[in-house]
């Protein structure tokens, strides 16, 4: 008897751990990714995240990484190597309607100004700029706007 429950405990730890493996992470609005890859330093660590959320590795589009979502939302990034630095460059194309994404970008401290959408004082070293296009798919491009004015 102390056998057979030795062996059932034994098998319920083991089957906890293979359904705790099996457990996915899933991000609510994959439009929230584009900010959290835009922070990081280099590609590798962006591929990470994205597969940590698993979202489903794409062929390259030319220097663009991408990742899809369930919902069909692409995610594209890469770095820009220029004299200055690298700088990263995220886009989030995205089928939901342009009202929904004004509404997450400033619930996520992004303002509207001249030509697109900041977050961070316009006093600081850096910030987050995003463009949004609109259309029939939005396209949310997110990328570092270095402020030469403090030097």
């Amino acid at each position: 008897m102390k056998r057979f429950l030795l062996i059932l405990l034994v098998g319920l730890f083991t089957s906890v751990g293979v359904f705790a493996q099996i457990q996915r992470i899933q991000v609510k609005n994959p439009t929230y990714l584009g900010m959290v890859l835009i922070e990081q330093r280099d590609v590798p660590t962006m591929k990470s995240i994205c597969t940590y959320y698993n979202l489903v590795e794409q062929p390259s589009e030319g220097d663009f990484t991408v990742f899809t979502y369930s919902d069909g939302t692409k995610i594209r990034f890469k770095k820009d190597d220029t004299e200055e630095g690298s700088f990263p460059v995220v886009q989030v194309i995205t089928n939901k309607k342009p009202a929904d994404v004004n509404k997450i970008l400033k619930d996520s401290g992004f303002e509207k100004s001249g030509d697109g959408y900041y977050n961070g004082s316009k006093f600081a070293h850096r910030r987050t700029k995003c463009t949004l296009t609109s259309g029939a798919v939005s396209t949310l491009t997110f990328s570092k706007v270095y402020n030469t004015d403090n030097k």
